[in-house]
């Protein structure tokens, strides 16, 4: 089982300043430590035999001009592989989303972060077209209002896994080619919305409760 944890790092400082500490072994360019204050940090835990264990972890600033939804990211190494790292970042999509805003990491990206990235980006924005096939327009802005991607990061995403096609000059979205994609090509743990109990402007951090019902890989 799995849980996810909001932290405010105002309220719990010292252990939000320890979990910079331990990404800095891992992101040693990415990390601000001494100014935790600022941001919100969103947990997940594995459930074992002796409690919950750090399985990883990202933080939000609380105040960004940019509506940056996503500071830093980490997945532990014994957690990798397991699809945790998109989750979380479905997460802050999902959070952008209840806040009504448009949102996305901070830049600049690592290389492993914009490779995860354009991953979840490719994942969600096909997911989203396949549900919709059918219909007579899908539109950039649509796509980014029902998912909170940012379409400065929807056009490049589709861009580099040849997704567009020109016609008469202009660029469209190559639906046919969208729903002819192998489903193990964008499935990806996804945090369900109706079973997220979150809302904003919350002052105290929020437990959101074991994953288990809410949580689960997206065959759409």
């Amino acid at each position: 089982k799995l849980a996810f944890w909001e932290v405010d790092g105002a309220n719990e400082p010292k252990y939000c300043r320890r979990l910079c500490l331990l990404a800095i072994l891992f992101l040693p360019s990415k990390v601000a430590y001494r100014e935790v204050e600022a941001f919100t940090f969103y947990v997940l835990t594995e459930l074992t035999r002796d409690g919950y264990q750090l399985a990883g972890y990202f933080s939000k600033e609380k105040e960004s001009i940019q509506n940056n939804n996503l500071s830093c990211l980490l997945v532990l190494p014994y957690a990798q592989r397991s699809g945790y790292g998109k989750m979380l970042i479905d997460l802050s999509y999902k959070l952008s989303l209840r806040e009504k805003k448009i949102g996305g990491p901070e830049h600049p990206l690592s290389d492993l972060g914009l490779i995860t990235y354009r991953s979840y980006w490719k994942a969600a924005i096909v997911s989203y077209i396949r549900q919709r096939y059918g219909r007579r327009n899908i539109s950039v802005k649509e796509i980014s209002d029902d998912t909170g991607i940012h379409a400065k990061d929807i056009v490049p995403t589709l861009a580099v896994y040849n997704l567009l096609k020109l016609s008469t000059a202009n660029f469209y979205i190559n639906v046919k080619k969208i729903c002819r994609l192998p489903l193990r090509s964008f499935r990806h743990r996804i945090v369900h919305d109706e079973k997220l109990m979150w809302k904003p402007g919350a002052d105290d951090g929020q437990d959101f409760g074991s994953t288990g019902p809410f949580v689960d890989r997206s065959y759409a």
